[in-house]
């Protein structure tokens, strides 16, 4: 399991879509890394999904990052409406690679 969470601190969420954290690399340091998770989740019927440029973020409303690895969200459905509030853990498939995040 990826589970970049455990080698990177302050996690943040920028703009809704941007998970930005301090992640430490192979010698040590701890560099700032950011990813965007429109590139690698999207939104399909209301359910969050990972997907290639899956913008998520176009069908999102109140998005937000819970403890840190686990983004939020209320995504709307084909027929318009808003499902209520959907989870994805991110550790699943994000990881830090010496200080980088990265998609698996």
């Amino acid at each position: 399991m990826p589970n970049f969470h455990a080698s990177c601190e302050s996690s943040e969420l920028i703009d809704g879509r941007i998970l930005k954290a301090h992640c430490r690399a192979r010698d040590g340091n701890v560099v700032e890394s950011s990813l965007d998770l429109s590139e690698v989740i999207g939104n399909n019927d209301g359910y969050f999904d990972w997907a290639e440029n899956g913008n998520f973020h176009e069908s999102a409303r109140d998005v937000r990052l819970e403890d840190g690895h686990v983004l939020t969200a209320e995504l709307r459905k084909r027929d318009g409406t808003f499902r209520e509030r959907q989870a994805i853990e991110l550790n699943d498939r994000i990881g830090n690679e010496n200080g980088n995040l990265f998609h698996v």
